[in-house]
C-alpha cells in the first residue's frame, strides 16, 4: 500500500493508533468516487472495528467536520452481506445501526454512511456525502 502523509490529502487529520489515522474530507462525493480518492492515496474509506474506534472518530465530529461521512461497508457485490474494504465481513461483531435502519435486502441502499451522532445509516452508493479515509502508518 502507498503511504502518503495525511497532511497533503486532506484538512482535518487525526492521528489513532500506533497504526492508523484518519482524514475527514469535506468534499461531497458518491461512495465509490470516495472510495477511489482515497485508495488513490494509498488508504481506503475508514473500517470502524469496534466501539473504541467509533468512540475515537466520534469525539472529532465537532464544528470542524462535518457529517455525515461515507465508510467503507457495503452490500453492493452481494445484497445483505455487508463487507468492510478489506473483505471483512460485518458478523457478529460491533455494529451501531440506525435503530429501524437495520440492513435488510434493499437493492437500491448498499452503501453506509456514519450520521451526525455517530450512527450508521444505509443509503443509495449514489448519494453525495463527506468521507473518512484511513490510512496505515
Amino acid at each position: 500500500m502507498k503511504k502518503v502523509k495525511c497532511e497533503t490529502i486532506c484538512e482535518v487529520y487525526i492521528w489513532s493508533t500506533a497504526t492508523h489515522f484518519y482524514c475527514f474530507i469535506d468534499t461531497k462525493l458518491n461512495w465509490q468516487k470516495s472510495s477511489k480518492y482515497c485508495s488513490d492515496r494509498g488508504g481506503r474509506l475508514v473500517t470502524i472495528d469496534d466501539k473504541d474506534e467509533q468512540d475515537y472518530l466520534m469525539r472529532y465530529f465537532t464544528n470542524d467536520v462535518n457529517p455525515p461521512y461515507w465508510t467503507s461497508l457495503t452490500d453492493k457485490n452481494d445484497e445483505g452481506t455487508f463487507v468492510w474494504a478489506e473483505s471483512v465481513i460485518l458478523g457478529g461483531g460491533y455494529s451501531n445501526w440506525i435503530i429501524g435502519n437495520r440492513p435488510i435486502d434493499d437493492e437500491d441502499k448498499n452503501c453506509v454512511r456514519i450520521t451526525t451522532d455517530g450512527k450508521w445509516e444505509v443509503r443509495k452508493c449514489s448519494e453525495k456525502n463527506n468521507y473518512i479515509c484511513e490510512n496505515d502508518v
